[in-house]
């Protein structure tokens, strides 16, 4: 049977989807009213300069190039932002994804509800942790830089 999907590096065409999914919904569920109610062509601009920097990489879980069902952006120091589309959630694509990352950052730079549940330390629930070092600690001012 073929898995539902691959995880891949991102490609210039998979952009829009990063960047629409990135603003709708982090300024939809964000707790910092500050991103809800900034300029989203401001964010816009900062989230494509973030990616256009040496050492940034998007991570994409889909379905060959076509079908994406998730991304995570990072680089060494971070975590900036992760995604899976509605239908998708709770299948383990974000946690896939994570896995995927071959050096664990130190910090996070978006929060959002769920991240307390991907970025813990997982051994009392799975003999493999997605995250068995150092916890990971909440630091936006690394993606306003």
């Amino acid at each position: 049977m073929r898995p539902l999907y691959t995880i891949r590096d991102y490609i210039a065409g998979d952009l829009p989807l990063i960047l629409n999914s990135w603003i709708n919904s982090y300024c939809t569920i964000s707790i910092d009213s500050n991103i809800a109610n900034y300029d989203k062509h401001k964010y816009h601009s900062k989230i494509q300069s973030l990616i256009a920097k040496p050492g940034t990489k998007i991570l994409i879980a889909g379905d060959g190039l076509d079908i994406i069902l998730g991304w995570l952006c990072y680089d060494d120091s971070a975590y900036h932002y992760g995604y899976v589309k509605g239908p998708y959630r709770r299948m383990g694509i974000m946690r896939s994804l994570l896995g995927a990352v071959r050096t664990m950052p130190s910090s996070y730079t978006h929060y959002v509800p769920a991240i307390e549940y991907l970025i813990k330390d997982c051994a009392e629930d799975d003999p493999k942790p997605l995250v068995s070092l150092k916890k990971p600690t909440y630091n936006p001012k690394l993606f306003w830089e």
